[in-house]
């Protein structure tokens, strides 16, 4: 037969004999011997208040002196200990998602009883599958008030980026980050959306649902930061169709990758190497070639031997890292390779000749003498601790510069001398490679350059703060028309604009007498100038901290994967996103 379902009146009549009785209020289970509200929901809790002391005592009638709460007191009492339960549980549950430990891990037996010697209240604890359908989505949505908190009323920049999970889902990011004039600003990861396609509509969609959400008007959205990819570019133009003026910003750290992996495509013999040597560490044991190098190279302090770093796609230094180490232990690594007979893993390394060694090697070198600029605008462009857009044009030409004289010839000492080694025969067109590589990355550069949505934004913001122009002798109609293709500058009076940026440029010269252009803080000096050019201080502030890169995104994928695993990925749509917005920050 089906159970009858459990009410107020039910728990009431089978507890008459201890005395309880249904308030008068309707819907509360009340013990008129305690004056105390109870749960008539939970049959455990009744029957461990009937077998408390201070029950049987006031049953037979040896109440103490104390006064009785009156009903009312007694009422208000409940709904506070409900609340403090209520509190205690959303608690327990925000510091398991913030510390990224899974909600069931509380239904472990050997969990529940620690808990219930150690924490008091902690019965209240429901089980797991209670957790997720209705507590996790509440801490979601209370990370979503304290985000829309922190943005209040400040101009916004939005990061947004896709990628593939395992389940070959695509997942959209939306980051916000506010406008700010100091390096404390959050970015906090809005939304994560998953798309049935990675298309320009369902993105452009999900960025205006996300505005929607959080209550951002359209006129407080500056920029949008995206990668290169054409449907993001499409996607930014239908968001401008709701939103005022908005800039468009391609990530430069990608666009830095992509010329970065030109040299992976163009030195073929190179990167072959490299992931032949990748894949034959996978199925070598490390110590056994620390082990080599020990004997060969007679080191006693084993830990000062360097291992193979291995390249991983996703991370864009990591290949020129790979080859730089290359560039120093080729030879060591295939004599090592070559003495493990019966490997199936190291039968390139027994086949490959001594003069193709040394045609990787000068590859190598190559690589590794040209690759810092490279991997150090990278880097830089990594970095969210301080700003980077006024910089990034006069990086991007140093490259430039160096690229072309790559491209002439014009190789490093060592280079030169390591290609001197090869037969004379193979010399030229070893050099003839590697100047086609160079002029391959060159002009991926200029072309990356050229079609900058944000190109006037970032030319003007290194034209105008940038220590190494500040020599540079410009009339005041120049300063005007760099001041109108900057945000937030623009906005400025054009008189009060010109007289705080000569004190700028005074205050640069200054300090450029004594030290290099690295060593000069665009930031301190515009936080010095907010004492006598508020206006244009402030507004310069927050243009050089206007974001170029889109590696806060990058980030909040690798958490992604670190939250939403296998385990998790049956749980609601919703919930993954609450466990990544919280445990982002």
């Amino acid at each position: 037969m089906p159970k009858h379902p459990v009410t107020c009146g039910s728990r009431a009549a089978e507890f008459r004999s201890e005395g309880f009785v249904v308030a008068s209020s309707g819907g509360v289970l009340f013990c008129k011997h305690c004056n105390f509200c109870l749960d008539y929901k939970r049959k455990d809790s009744l029957q461990k208040h009937c077998k408390s002391q201070t029950h049987v005592a006031r049953k037979s009638g040896n109440i103490t002196a104390a006064r009785l709460a009156t009903l009312e007191e007694t009422l208000d009492n409940g709904w506070k200990i409900k609340d403090s339960t209520m509190e205690f549980i959303l608690d327990t549950v925000e510091a398991f998602v913030e510390a990224n430990i899974p909600v069931d891990k509380l239904d472990h037996p050997a969990m529940r009883a620690w808990l219930s010697k150690y924490v008091q209240g902690s019965g209240d604890l429901p089980l797991a599958d209670c957790l997720r359908q209705y507590y996790i989505p509440v801490v979601g949505e209370k990370k979503r008030q304290e985000i829309q908190a922190d943005l209040k009323d400040s101009d916004i920049f939005l990061l947004c980026d896709e990628t593939t999970d395992k389940n070959e889902s695509c997942v959209f990011n939306v980051l916000i980050r506010p406008s700010t004039i100091a390096d404390d600003a959050n970015t906090h990861l809005a939304a994560s959306v998953v798309l049935d396609a990675a298309n320009s509509a369902d993105c452009a969609t999900a960025i205006l649902d996300t505005l929607q959400k959080y209550s951002i008007d359209s006129q407080r959205v500056i920029g949008i930061v995206t990668d290169s990819a054409e449907y993001m570019t499409k996607c930014v133009e239908t968001v401008r169709e709701f939103l005022d003026d908005v800039q468009h910003v391609q990530c430069w750290a990608h666009k830095a990758g992509n010329i970065g992996s030109v040299f992976e495509d163009e030195l073929d013999e190179l990167n072959t190497t490299v992931v032949k040597v990748k894949n034959a560490f996978l199925s070598t044991r490390k110590s056994n070639y620390v082990q080599f190098l020990s004997e060969k190279c007679q080191v006693s302090d084993l830990d000062t031997i360097s291992l193979f770093p291995s390249p991983v796609c996703r991370r864009w230094n990591s290949w020129f890292e790979s080859v730089k180490y290359l560039s120093n232990h080729i030879e060591d690594v295939v004599e090592f390779f070559r003495s493990l007979d019966g490997n199936t893993g190291v039968k390139f390394f027994n086949t490959v000749s001594t003069a193709t060694v040394q045609t990787i090697k000068v590859q190598a070198v190559y690589v590794s003498d040209i690759c810092p600029p490279l991997m150090d605008l990278i880097t830089f462009l990594e970095g969210s601790s301080y700003p980077t857009i006024h910089a990034l044009a006069g990086k991007l030409s140093d490259l430039e510069v160096k690229l072309g004289l790559l491209t002439e010839g014009v190789f490093s000492e060592r280079t030169v001398s390591e290609c001197q080694m090869l037969p004379s025969e193979a010399q030229a067109s070893v050099q003839a490679k590697l100047k086609t590589a160079a002029k391959s990355a060159l002009e991926k550069l200029q072309l990356l350059r050229s079609q900058d949505p944000a190109k006037e934004v970032v030319e003007s913001m290194g034209a105008l703060f940038d220590p190494r122009n500040a020599p540079k002798k410009k009339s005041a109609p120049e300063f005007s028309a760099l001041q109108m293709n900057v945000p937030f500058i623009k906005d400025v009076q054009t008189q009060h604009f010109l007289e705080g940026h000569a004190a700028f440029l005074g205050a640069i010269r200054e300090q450029l007498k004594g030290e290099d252009c690295v060593a000069v803080d665009v930031q301190s000096i515009l936080n010095e100038l907010k004492l006598s050019h508020r206006e244009y201080a402030c507004a310069a502030l927050r243009a050089i901290w206007m974001p170029c890169s889109n590696a806060a995104s990058e980030r909040s994928f690798s958490k992604c994967s670190l939250v939403v695993t296998d385990r998790r990925r049956k749980s609601m749509a919703a919930n993954a996103e609450s466990l990544t917005m919280v445990t982002f920050e």
